[in-house]
This record gives structure tokens, sequence and C-alpha cells, in this order.
């Protein structure tokens, strides 16, 4: 240790000098390896995919001063701090750059969607128009099919004018054969839904017959091998006797 010419102890400025180098890089070497606690994370959207750098209070505890002084240290922390900060801010750009890419990109989603939903409620609305249309042509139709059906059941109840009887036959001369033969046809065509089957039809032939012609005619009726089929041959019969009988008469008389 040396002293001045007073006595006095004269201090080793280099020994100061060394210590404040050596406390100035150990900081330094203690903020390189804390690497201020980043974490890392990623985003979810694929498209956005980055690295993001989260901090914490905990990332600057490394600038609490010790208790050893010097200017150059306390530089070298501001520095740090500095650049903690302006990557905190870059990081929090990022990230806010990214919401709005993503709102904005929910919303323009978004408003496609709503689109698709009202065309295709045009769409059901339409098709909701058209199957109520058919619906009414449907139920029109019915209506129609079931009055139709329901007039021809009414005219089909409905039977034609009845025409007047002709007079009962009885010998072929009064009244005529002829005359009456006419009439009793034209009767059965004309009256047709009033004996539609062949025994109606010999029934009502057999029911104007009287006297000799119906005793020409009745043995026919009650036989059962030459029984009359149909009312043709009832007048095939009293054709043949009747216009006979008639002839007769007539050269008679």
């Amino acid at each position: 240790m040396a002293c001045d010419a007073q006595g006095h102890v004269i201090r080793d400025r280099s020994q100061d000098q060394g210590q404040e180098t050596q406390s100035t890089t150990s900081n330094e070497d203690c903020l390189e390896s804390h690497t201020y606690n980043r974490r890392e994370t990623l985003l979810e959207d694929p498209e956005h995919q980055a690295t993001l750098c989260i901090w914490e209070l905990k990332d600057l505890s490394v600038f609490k001063l010790p208790n050893a002084k010097g200017s150059t240290w306390i530089q070298a922390q501001r520095e740090a701090a500095l650049q903690i900060q302006k990557q905190m801010m870059e990081d929090y750009d990022h990230v806010t750059q990214l919401y709005n890419t993503t709102l904005q990109k929910s919303r323009e989603e978004k408003a496609t969607y709503d689109d698709n939903i009202s065309q295709l409620q045009e769409v059901i609305q339409a098709h909701e128009q058209t199957m109520a249309g058919q619906a009414a042509v449907v139920k029109y139709l019915e209506n129609e099919k079931s009055k139709s059906s329901t007039t021809r059941n009414r005219e089909s109840h409905q039977k034609s004018t009845k025409i007047p009887d002709p007079p009962t036959l009885t010998d072929g001369i009064e009244p005529a054969y002829d005359d009456w033969s006419i009439k009793i046809k034209m009767k059965l065509e004309a009256n047709l839904d009033h004996f539609p089957t062949p025994a109606l039809q010999m029934g009502y032939v057999q029911s104007r017959l009287g006297g000799k012609a119906s005793s020409h005619i009745n043995p026919c009726l009650r036989s059962t091998q030459n029984k009359f089929q149909t009312v043709e041959e009832m007048f095939e019969v009293l054709d043949v006797i009747l216009t006979f009988v008639a002839l007769i008469t007539h050269k008679i008389g």
C-alpha cells in the first residue's frame, strides 16, 4: 500500500476499474443466460402460425440494481430493458394485426354464410309455394272427380222416362200384332234401364199377353227343356203363330 508525502494512503484505481469491469461482465452474462424467461406459443390459425414471445414480470427481475455502482453497468441494464420493451411492443403489434386479420376474415365468412342462408331460404320458400300450388291443384282435381262421380251416380239412379205400355195382345187382331210388336219393341229399347236383363224383358212381354197369345207362349216359359232364353225367341213364336192367325182371319173375313 503506497502513501503520499503527507502520509495518506494512495488507493490503486486500477483495482477499482477491474472490479467495475468484472461487475459489468458478470451482469451481462446473467442477462444472456436468463434469456429473459420467454415462453413460445403458436396461434391456432394455420394461416397465421407464428412464434410469439410471452413476457412476464420476472423477466425484469434481473434489472434490480445491485449494491455495486457503475455507469457502464447501469447503461447496459437500460439498453436491455429498452430491448425487452421494444420486443414486447413488436409482439403486441403482431398479435393485434393477427387479431384484426382474423376478425375481418370471420366477418367476411359470416357475410358469406348469411348470404347462403338467405338464398336457401328463398329456395325453400319457392319450393313451399310450388308445393302449395300443387296441393291446391290436386285438391281441385279431387273435388272435380268427386263431383263427376256424384253426378254419374245420380244419373245412374235416375231411370229413363217410362213410355206408356202397349195394349194387351190377345189374338193378334185387336190390337193387330204388327202394330203391337212395334210398340213393345220400342218400349223395351227406350226403357232398357228398366229391363236390363233378358229375364226382365221376357217377363214384361209376357205381362202384355193374354188370350190365345199367352197360351202359345206360356208353355215355353214353364218348360225346362225348350224354355225361352231371350225375348227375341218369344217374338219369333208370336210372329209365326199370330201372323198365320191374322192371315186366316183375313181370308175368312
